[in-house]
């Protein structure tokens, strides 16, 4: 599976699921900076960033991208941590750390179990979607074919279980 936008023509792509940004951080951070009263408070926050899961080697791509869908500016050059693996980035939030870009489909469980919140505006196409990327001459192969019958049948079920209703509410 590969998230990005790179294009191959050389090669068999199959979509997976679409990709969505959203600024996520703990509940605890945004209450002490009042981000779920008040979003332009956003501006106020230290951003975190995580570089090395895309195909852009640009550390505020995702930043931009955000802002430029939500028709927010903010300066997320000027306060902000970088990593260079995004599961360390998701932990910076909910360690309270600052305001991660969350990747929706990544962030979904922790959203739901409330140990991250989204804050400052909408979710924003990310512009990346996760793939199965593959050699043309191996999609007719048995193996292939087992696997990704698989991994569709997976995401099925992840995206299924994301649209069902808490049974808490």
């Amino acid at each position: 599976m590969y998230y990005g936008a790179t294009r191959c023509s050389d090669l068999h792509r199959e979509l997976l699921m679409e990709e969505r940004l959203i600024p996520v951080c703990s509940p605890a951070y945004a209450e002490r900076l009042g981000l779920l009263r008040d979003p332009v408070r956003l501006a106020e926050a230290c951003f975190i960033h995580a570089s090395e899961s895309t195909d852009v080697q640009q550390i505020f791509s995702e930043w931009r991208l955000w802002c430029d869908g939500s028709g927010m500016s903010l300066p997320y050059e000027q306060r902000h941590y970088g990593f260079n693996h995004y599961q360390m980035a998701l932990q910076a939030a909910q360690g309270g750390m600052g305001v991660a870009m969350g990747r929706e489909v990544l962030v979904r469980r922790l959203l739901d179990q409330g140990e991250l919140v989204a804050v400052g505006g909408p979710a924003v196409a990310a512009g990346r979607n996760y793939e199965l990327i593959s050699p043309r001459e191996n999609r007719e192969r048995p193996r292939f074919r087992a696997f990704s019958d698989w991994l569709r049948s997976e995401v099925a079920l992840s995206q299924s279980a994301a649209e069902q209703p808490d049974p808490a509410d």
